[in-house]
């Protein structure tokens, strides 16, 4: 996983540098499409989360043929998921398209398409994460980003400008379901899933959606209120500062893949005490692989800063913000695997918690004045105060 990782990281390093070399300040709308789809899909991740524990309960009591049977019980129910999400961001078009200043309506709906499409993407590989098809779901990630690049290159060199960018990243989608596919076809005959891992159900759905919607905003909310309070050129330079800084949260994503299905499997197997040290491997992994991440940063900036956003020589003004939003970075990823390990446990009082930081830190950002690092500074405090609650709800178990 750490390798198909590496491949999807470095895809995603090569699909925004070509973009931000080859869009202009049109790079701040494609930007913010991204992390609009961002916030959406960790909504929907909500979902995913919880089918990911199904799936590996099932997997941990009664084998893959019991995820196979829960995975084809959900297609419907997906389409009618998939026809509703789009019906909705179909009515919010008017008011997204006035706050992110957008000139056209095709990037809006292509973004809300990657998202709807994701939604399948989503289901597939929740059911071979959570049976531990690693293989399969690190093929699946790698195969989508290489392809993303490739697409969306071609369709960009072509002139078709934001729109070719979001059109590459549905095709990628649909490279990464066909490469799931096999993997679930191997699960064998489906059966009837083991008796009692439904318990919370939709309820447990709709609480993981919460809190990872929550930390997805958390993430990203300030490239939207920029992209509204800056003019273009301002909120395009915010945009590959925010590009180059957060990547630290997909540095060790690898891990969070790994870590929700075994603390699962830990828990339906009645083995929950092998869990905090789980979680502490892994966040100390995960500290390591930030920390070194950025000391390159500080080291060779203005190296990153071109071979992540292009050899516009303005780009390197952003030297120092970049240093210290990557700085404000590292808290969100330990905080990120933090709500996973809570999670797989099915522990939600960090919901409240996640809630109260946000709005302070919504209110923060549009309070101060509209200054990188102001945000920047607002963004890393709040984070640091979150992962401090986290990890004292993590080291208090819950009685439930």
């Amino acid at each position: 996983m750490i390798g198909a990782m590496g491949v999807t990281n470095l895809s995603m390093v090569a699909y925004h540098r070509v973009m931000s070399s080859g869009l202009g300040e049109a790079y701040a709308e494609l930007y913010a499409m991204t992390q609009m789809v961002n916030v959406l899909g960790v909504f929907s991740a909500g979902v995913f989360t919880m089918l990911v524990k199904l799936f590996a309960e099932d997997q941990a009591l009664a084998g893959g043929h019991a995820a196979k049977a829960r995975l084809l019980g959900l297609l419907r129910p997906l389409g009618i998921v998939m026809a509703i999400s789009a019906l909705a961001l179909a009515l919010a078009a008017p008011l997204a398209l006035r706050y992110l200043r957008l000139t056209s309506a095709l990037p809006y709906a292509l973004a809300s398409g990657i998202f709807v499409v994701g939604l399948g993407l989503l289901l597939a590989r929740a059911a071979v994460q959570g049976c531990h098809k690693f293989g399969a779901l690190g093929l699946s990630l790698s195969m989508e980003g290489l392809s993303r690049v490739g697409a969306a290159g071609f369709l960009v060199s072509f002139g078709l400008g934001v729109a070719g960018a979001l059109m590459g990243s549905l095709i990628a989608q649909a490279v990464g379901l066909a490469c799931c596919l096999p993997a679930i076809a191997r699960l064998g005959v489906p059966s009837k899933p083991a008796a009692g891992e439904d318990k919370g159900g939709w309820k447990e759905a709709a609480l993981d959606a919460m809190i990872l919607g929550l930390f997805s905003m958390l993430c990203f909310l300030d490239v939207m209120v920029l992209k509204h309070r800056l003019d273009p050129a301002a909120a395009a330079l915010y945009s590959r500062a925010s590009l180059v800084s957060k990547s630290f949260l997909y540095l060790a994503g690898a891990l969070n893949l790994v870590l929700l299905p075994a603390i699962s499997a830990a828990r339906a197997s009645g083995q929950p005490a092998s869990a905090p040290r789980a979680l502490w491997k892994f966040m100390g992994l995960m500290l390591a692989l930030d920390l070194a991440g950025l000391a390159l940063v500080a080291w060779k900036t203005s190296f990153v800063i071109r071979l992540l956003c292009g050899p516009d020589p303005a780009f390197l003004e952003l030297a120092g913000l970049v240093r210290i939003y990557s700085a404000a970075v590292i808290p969100l990823a330990l905080l990120q695997m933090a709500l996973f390990y809570l999670l797989a446990l099915r522990d939600y009082r960090v919901l409240g918690l996640m809630g109260v930081g946000l709005a302070v830190y919504a209110f923060l950002i549009s309070w101060v004045p509209a200054q990188p690092l102001n945000v920047v500074a607002c963004l890393g405090g709040v984070a640091l105060v979150l992962l401090a609650g986290a990890l004292v709800l993590v080291l208090r178990p819950s009685s439930q």
